[in-house]
């Protein structure tokens, strides 16, 4: 109902206004829509023919806040269903992140950080890692580690090559031939010394460690005897030659057979027949070992000293 107003006529007592009655009925009816809107606001139901603004928080039927006149807010925790698209946007939003923490994110770079690592243009500061994690250029210590290189390497012939002396050079080469041509002019070569290791008293199987060298001592020995050589590590089509000097007794004694890791070899002696050793002398026996395709050939002869 829309609001009713009392005619009070042009001037007082003129009698061209309501009547008493009419303009009380007026005043009932409207009093009578505002209670009635007053009692759905308090149920939480606003009127459908309530017109024009409404002023003051807004309560839910268990006294929940639904919204609050005071700061002029619609209380978030009372929303239900999906907030209309334009509404919830940075514009609209106070106290906005301005930092990565705040986004809660603490494991991605800030543009700062990635400056410090991009000295200039083309240039990465840091190490690189494969999608397996495997270190490929380490940044710490400035070096790619050479377990990640694969393909072959190019050819360096001396001009590409400076500082290199024994100071430099760790390891050995295997399967690399070296000419006096590929070091003239690299260095001097004074004289070659090799380790070697002492045996006593031999009798049955010795083993002779090749690691130790491939010079081995025998002093006293007590009978003919079977020489072990172990970790020989001789790569096919590759030979050597293994030396055992005995220090002789009143009897003579020589290593009679041949092992190679425990494996026994067929020995050919030279002149074909097996030597006696010098009573009270040196001996040296040598054996030119040769690996044809895994399998050995052992070659033996003996030169007694006294």
């Amino acid at each position: 109902m829309a609001k009713q107003l009392v005619n009070v006529g042009t001037s007082g007592n003129k009698g061209d206004g309501d009547t008493l009655r009419a303009s009380f009925t007026k005043i009932n009816s409207n009093f009578t829509e505002v209670y009635d809107d007053i009692a759905d606001l308090k149920d939480g139901v606003v009127a459908t023919n309530v017109t024009g603004d409404l002023t003051g928080s807004v309560f839910a039927q268990d006294s929940t806040l639904l919204v609050d006149a005071v700061t002029g807010k619609l209380v978030a925790s009372a929303l239900t269903g999906t907030v209309p698209a334009g509404v919830v946007v940075w514009s609209n939003i106070s106290g906005t992140p301005d930092s990565l923490a705040e986004y809660g994110i603490t494991d991605a770079y800030t543009k700062a950080q990635v400056e410090q690592l991009v000295a200039a243009p083309g240039d990465v500061k840091g190490s690189i890692f494969a999608d397996d994690s495997t270190l490929l250029v380490d940044g710490v210590n400035g070096t790619i580690p050479a377990a990640n290189l694969s393909g072959a390497l190019p050819a360096l012939d001396a001009s590409a090559l400076t500082n290199i002396d024994a100071a430099n050079i760790t390891g050995s080469l295997s399967g690399v031939a070296v000419s006096t041509a590929d070091i003239t002019g690299y260095g001097v070569f004074t004289g070659t010394e090799e380790t070697f290791a002492t045996l006593t008293g031999a009798t049955g199987t010795v083993t002779h460690d090749c690691d130790n060298g491939h010079i081995f001592y025998h002093t006293t020995p007590a009978a003919d005897w079977t020489a072990n050589f172990t970790n020989l590590g001789l790569t096919a089509e590759h030979a050597t030659t293994l030396s055992i000097v005995i220090a002789q007794g009143a009897t003579a004694y020589i290593p009679s057979a041949v092992e190679i890791g425990g494996v026994a070899q067929t020995l050919l002696w030279q002149g074909g027949s097996a030597p006696s050793g010098t009573a009270d002398g040196t001996d040296v026996v040598a054996f030119s070992i040769l690996n044809d395709g895994g399998t050995y050939v052992v070659m033996g002869q003996l030169v007694g000293f006294s």
